[in-house]
């Protein structure tokens, strides 16, 4: 059995994100039409209070995104130079089926 490895979580989000999240899947499943009532009424206020908002982020991220695709920014390696050409040890065999040829 390999021995634990610790995590860097952060204690305070992790714990209320997961909270939230089992809260919105148990009120779904114990009480499926007052939640389907709850997210309609919260969409349709985000749509007649805040679509504006929702529509600017969409197109930042996609001129960004394409500004990205287009530009010298473009060919920035996020990450090892090597890490195609010289796989770790320990990598599983999806790991390793995944890299694309180099």
């Amino acid at each position: 059995m390999k021995p634990f490895k610790q995590t860097n979580i952060n204690p305070p989000v992790f714990f209320s994100a997961a909270a939230l999240i089992l809260l919105l899947v148990g009120l779904a499943a114990f009480a499926p039409g007052f939640t389907q009532q709850l997210f309609s009424d919260t969409q349709t206020w985000i749509l007649s209070h805040v679509s504006w908002f929702y529509i600017l982020t969409v197109a930042i991220i996609l001129l960004s995104t394409f500004f990205l695709a287009i530009s010298r920014y473009g060919d920035i390696k996020l990450g090892p130079v090597d890490i195609l050409a010289h796989p770790k040890e320990g990598d599983s065999y999806g790991a390793k089926q995944g890299r694309p040829p180099v």
